[in-house]
């Protein structure tokens, strides 16, 4: 490995996605925890499947990782319709994904083994396989949310009439018994958030699940500054690759649009969007614009007075919300989509329980440069000290280490 040595603990990762550079929320977390683990001496292993258009992933220097990529197609989700495996999980399943996997374990032994997020739950079986044969040490599950709830929210937000209604709730069933399966069959789960720990632990045997909150080490204003200046204009930070977060854009912009038209206020989508949804979308919008991916994200948080989050199907910890608070921008949320974060509501958030109060709430705060400044310090102040990487990473090394006695 990259900067290894014979001394360094060996850890083999399987993730979803390649996590650096990360393009979406679940890879920045996984990222984070990857690049913190090797900071602390511990050398990695990644088997991924590889990032579109073949990139090999981020500069990684003299840090332990090494990247294994899988170059392979998803498997077809009509060839998963008799299978028990969830639709994302068995499409990840590819035999390139197998091979790299196979061949990893070759390689052993390692410490520990990861499957992070349950859609590399597919990877489960060979893993237990390794363990016994003392090929690996504890496998840790590390989840992202409760993908039973969370897949359940996604089915029941679908008509009656709409024919993708039965098969989400077909998917949402598998998840739930593939999600039972693996929580009982690993040595360590983690959670991101209190809420979804007190969801997980019921099906443990031995009731326990790590809280590991993610970190934050990307740019911080020294303090919130006031946003009279900017134009009025909020902002919607999402990433875009799966159906459940499609569909909470668009119920939020079928509400917001037209009523921020009419106030002659802009939104503005940031975040990778597939193009045929872009297209969908934005043809239909008068007040919105989508700008994809930024690179410079600083920027473009700062042209805007207020950010927007609604996340009704999703669950778990949202990323974004670290880049929001840690920029000074103030945030109006809809009820339960800020799990994780120490805030409270009507303070250093604005907080409405319903998309239509959301909407009208925040064109109100649009203008109420004073609210917006002291919720915006309230929630930095609450945040500022918290979201540490090393913390993190010392607790899962910890727990680990206690699994493995």
């Amino acid at each position: 490995m990259n900067g290894a040595t014979s001394k360094t603990q060996r850890w083999l990762w399987v993730t979803p996605r390649m996590p650096l550079p990360p393009r979406s929320g679940a890879e920045a977390y996984s990222g984070g925890l990857i690049t913190a683990l090797a900071r602390s001496g511990v050398g990695l292993r990644v088997v991924c499947l590889g990032a579109p258009g073949g990139s090999s992933g981020a500069d990684l220097g003299d840090l332990p990782i090494d990247l294994r990529p899988v170059a392979s197609p998803r498997r077809s989700s009509f060839s998963g319709i008799l299978s028990p495996t969830p639709r994302a999980a068995h499409n990840l399943a590819t035999r390139a994904m197998r091979r790299e996997l196979d061949r990893a374990l070759a390689e052993g032994p390692y410490h520990v083994a990861v499957v992070d997020h349950l859609q590399s739950g597919w990877a489960l079986p060979a893993l237990l396989n390794a363990k016994r044969a003392g090929v690996v040490g504890p496998v840790c599950l590390i989840t992202h949310n409760h993908e039973t709830s969370a897949r359940a929210r996604t089915a029941r937000a679908v008509g009656w009439g709409n024919p993708t209604r039965t098969a989400l709730q077909m998917d949402a069933w598998k998840w739930e018994h593939f999600e039972t399966r693996a929580l009982r069959s690993v040595d360590l789960v983690t959670a991101i958030t209190e809420v979804d720990r007190l969801r997980l632990v019921a099906r443990r045997p031995d009731g326990q699940v790590l809280v590991l909150p993610p970190g934050y080490d990307g740019p911080r204003t020294k303090r919130p500054s006031p946003r009279e200046k900017a134009s009025r204009r909020a902002v919607i930070l999402t990433s875009l690759d799966w159906r459940a977060k499609q569909a909470n854009l668009e119920e939020l912009l079928e509400a917001a649009d037209d009523a921020y038209a009419k106030a002659r206020a802009e939104i503005v989508v940031v975040g990778d969007a597939p193009a045929s949804f872009r297209r969908r979308i934005e043809s239909r919008m008068q007040a919105t614009s989508f700008l994809g991916h930024v690179s410079d994200l600083g920027s473009a948080l700062g042209s805007c007075r207020l950010a927007l989050v609604s996340e009704p199907r999703v669950g778990g910890f949202e990323m974004k919300t670290l880049d929001l608070v840690f920029a000074g921008v103030p945030m109006a949320v809809l009820e339960g989509s800020a799990s994780g974060l120490p805030l409270v509501p009507g303070k250093s958030c604005l907080s409405f329980s319903d998309i239509p109060s959301l909407v009208k709430g925040s064109l109100e705060a649009m203008d109420a440069p004073s609210v917006l400044l002291k919720v915006a310090e309230a929630a930095y102040d609450a945040c500022r000290d918290s979201f540490d990487w090393p913390d993190s990473v010392l607790r899962l090394k910890r727990a680990t280490a206690g699994a493995e006695a």
